[in-house]
């Protein structure tokens, strides 16, 4: 099973992988105190359109990440890190 965790890690964008980093460092591996922040930029009234766009993508890639590691039990960044 290992293996099968391995190819998907290798195999996302690197904007996937970005978000697996920017949630251990900065959000403790928490995807729901990043998604609120995130929610909280979206929903704080004044954005630049792009930006709008930009956190919408971020959630989408969150779910599909986060359904993974939800149907696996597992920490996709543990994965990330051997990839180094």
């Amino acid at each position: 099973m290992t293996a099968e965790h391995e190819d998907f890690v290798s195999r996302l964008p690197d904007k996937d992988k970005t978000l697996l980093i920017l949630r251990d460092q900065l959000y403790e591996g928490s995807w729901q105190e990043m998604v609120m922040d995130l929610d909280g930029r979206l929903n704080n009234g004044f954005q630049v359109f792009e930006l709008t766009e930009l956190i919408e993508a971020d959630l989408a890639r969150i779910e599909v990440l986060a359904d993974y590691e939800n149907k696996h039990d597992i920490n996709l960044g543990d994965f990330l890190e051997d990839e180094n």
